[in-house]
């Protein structure tokens, strides 16, 4: 039969490493906050962010820029995945969350009277 396995297989037979970081390195940073995108949400930026996604070729975002999603700040390979993203439950719960008017410096100095 043999002597059993000695040394280091055994100690890292069953861990994996350190997997709790490896979804944030994934997806390449955090999103805008509310503040920023219910400011790009108004018509007239609205329109000229939708006309510069258009326009504009950017070789590095996924699907060269073109298939952006202004509320949750997200770009997608096809216009496909991004039709299919707009009828999806995380980004009707960010659009929700956008559209209510953001928390401002005045509020949070009269609160903080209290």
């Amino acid at each position: 039969m043999g002597n059993p396995q000695r040394g280091t297989k055994k100690k890292k037979q069953n861990k994996k490493g350190k997997t709790y970081n490896v979804v944030r390195k994934q997806h390449g940073g955090k999103p805008k906050d509310h503040d920023q995108v219910h400011a790009n949400l108004k018509p007239e930026n609205r329109a000229k962010i939708e006309t510069e996604t258009a326009k504009n070729c950017d070789e590095d975002l996924p699907g060269l820029g073109r298939n952006y999603c202004i509320s949750c700040d997200q770009h997608f390979v096809t216009k496909e995945a991004r039709d299919a993203h707009f009828k999806s439950k995380a980004h009707k719960r960010r659009l929700k969350a956008v559209l209510s008017d953001p928390h401002t410096q005045a509020e949070a100095e009269e609160l903080g009277k209290h």
